[in-house]
């Protein structure tokens, strides 16, 4: 009775390492993705010469990512508006509003966030230190709550597009 009692705990304890690893595993593979995935778009970035290529490279690698549309928009004649989008992404009107939100204090609006949440499009700014150049826009078919690894890649690919832009 003692000899499995033994094996049995014995077997649970090694049952919980391999999940463990297991766990660390996959964590450790989404960081390699990650990191593939900014290694990539900065790579993309230093080939671009001109705003349009810039903003079409990071809306290409933001869709390979996330699989969502996605837009970047400017301040113009005082504006934000629309400077490069993903085909069929469409922003409605009412929308503006979470999106010049987000460009004047420089924090999140929209889905996902707990800023204007009913609205189906996330506002991410595009700050490059304290200052907003930017919003990149990605809209979603149901309200969505990013992951934290999701969020920090999210934000990362906004500071490069940042940079990239100034």
């Amino acid at each position: 009775v003692l000899t499995f009692l033994g094996l049995f705990i014995v077997g649970v304890v090694v049952s919980g390492l391999a999940g463990t690893v297991h766990d660390q595993m996959q964590a450790s593979r989404r960081r390699e993705a990650q990191t593939a995935a900014l290694y990539a778009l900065s790579r993309d970035l230093t080939n671009q010469l001109d705003l349009t290529g810039i903003l079409q490279t990071v809306l290409n690698q933001v869709q390979l990512s996330f699989g969502r549309q996605a837009a970047i928009l400017l301040p113009a004649s005082g504006r934000i508006s629309i400077q490069a989008a993903s085909p069929g992404f469409e922003l409605d009107p009412a929308s503006l509003p979470a999106a010049e939100w987000s460009f004047r204090r420089g924090q999140p609006s929209g889905s996902g966030t707990s800023t204007m949440t009913g609205i189906p499009v996330r506002f991410q700014p595009l700050l490059s230190g304290q200052t907003s150049i930017g919003v990149l826009a990605i809209h979603l078919d149901e309200p969505l709550t990013l992951l934290p690894e999701q969020r920090q890649l999210l934000e990362a690919y906004c500071g490069l597009a940042a940079l990239a832009i100034e």
